[in-house]
Parts: structure tokens; C-alpha cells; sequence
């Protein structure tokens, strides 16, 4: 995933300052043991699991039409705009953008620690016919940074819009399934990263309920 590196840089420095004033709370960052608990390890290479996953990316690779791979296309910088703008008004990216820019930051942040934790290759890297329609990655596989951040802004905003909720979370796992359409991610990538999504999510919805009943 092509985070802005200013703001993974961002979300480190951070992390290291309020360790240093002891206000490491109010981020979230997991450990990799947490991490681990809610994720597990990637089908390993040869299992009938990893077979599953590579039967659905040569499926999608052998059907993708031009506009599935223009549409994944749109989606590499991950935005609030990209994957959710068609559902907001301009004005709503605009204030959004800059109130989801912490909860960004940490499933960005995670999601990286979380690609470090496990090593996955990109299915291109591993399984040379396996040929992306959209730019290809340096980062590793497991989990799907995409994933993780679609998952959170798209819960953060169902809770916030909660008429349109089914229609932010039908997004969210588009923008997920854009991934293994556009050929860069395993299925079980994304699976993984809407599950860590869900897990930072929850823990940023009941923050944010906590801080409004102390206000």
C-alpha cells in the first residue's frame, strides 16, 4: 500500500514522544502479540488454503475487465476521497479528511506492523503468472493496508451516518476486493485486514465514546 510516508513517519514519532510524557493511551498501537491474536499467520506456501486463494486471483486476473482495473486504479492512495467520495459530499471529505487523520494514522501504522510482523511476499513475487493490472507494491502481502484503513473509515463512518451505513460498509469491501481484482493482494490479505480494521475500529469507537461522557 502507497501510504503517505510523511504520515507513517508521523504516527512513529508520535508513538515515541507520548512514550516519553506517558500519554502512550490516547494511540492506539498493538503489540505484536495482539496482533497475532487477532489475525494469525497467512496459509502457508503449498497449503490447500494458499491454493484457494491463488485459484481466486487467476480467476479474477483471467476476467477483470478495463474498467475493474481503472476503478482499483483510482483506489492506490487509499483516501478518504478515493474510496468513500462517490458516498459524501465535498465538504464532508474536506472536514472528515482532517478529523480521521489520527484514526488513518493508526490503521496505517498497524497495518504496516503488522506486514512486519509476518513477511508475506505479494502473490506476483511468489507465483511469476500472476500479472497486476495496477501498480505494483514493495511492501509486504499480509494484511492488506487498503483493507485495514477501508474497514476503519467505513465503520468510523456508519457510526457517524448511521442511515448510510450499509452503503459506506458495501464500499469498504469493495475497495477490499479491489485489491485482489487489481492482482496485489491474496484474498486471505484482505480478509486479514478487514479483521484488524474491525479490532481498531472497536477499540476507536469506544474511545471516542469514553472521552464524550467525560465531556
Amino acid at each position: 500500500m502507497k501510504y503517505a510516508l510523511s504520515l507513517i513517519l508521523g504516527v512513529v514519532f508520535t508513538v515515541a514522544a507520548t512514550a516519553q510524557t506517558g500519554n502512550e493511551k490516547d494511540l492506539i498501537i498493538l503489540s505484536p502479540f495482539e496482533i497475532d491474536r487477532v489475525l494469525g499467520s497467512f496459509p502457508a506456501p503449498g497449503s490447500v488454503a494458499e491454493g484457494e486463494d491463488l485459484e481466486i486471483l487467476r480467476k479474477y486476473q483471467e476476467n477483470r475487465t478495463k474498467k475493474d482495473c481503472q476503478l482499483a486504479a483510482q483506489q492506490e492512495s487509499a483516501t478518504l476521497g478515493s474510496l468513500f467520495g462517490h458516498l459524501l459530499t465535498r465538504a464532508e471529505v474536506e472536514e472528515l479528511s482532517i478529523d480521521f487523520l489520527k484514526q488513518y494514522g493508526e490503521a496505517g501504522g498497524n497495518a504496516y506492523l503488522a506486514k512486519k510482523l509476518y513477511g508475506r511476499p505479494r502473490p506476483y513475487d511468489s507465483h511469476r503468472d500472476l500479472k497486476p493490472c495496477i501498480s505494483k507494491e514493495t511492501s509486504e502481502s499480509y494484511p492488506s493496508g487498503h483493507a485495514t484503513v477501508a474497514r476503519v473509515f467505513a465503520r468510523l463512518l456508519a457510526n457517524k451516518f448511521p442511515k448510510r451505513a450499509a452503503a459506506f460498509i458495501k464500499a469498504g469491501n469493495q475497495a477490499a476486493l479491489n485489491r485482489v481484482i487489481g492482482g496485489v493482494h491474496y484474498p486471505s490479505d484482505v480478509l486479514a485486514g478487514i479483521k484488524l480494521g474491525d479490532h481498531l475500529a472497536d477499540k476507536m469507537i469506544r474511545d471516542n465514546q469514553r472521552r464524550n461522557r467525560r465531556d
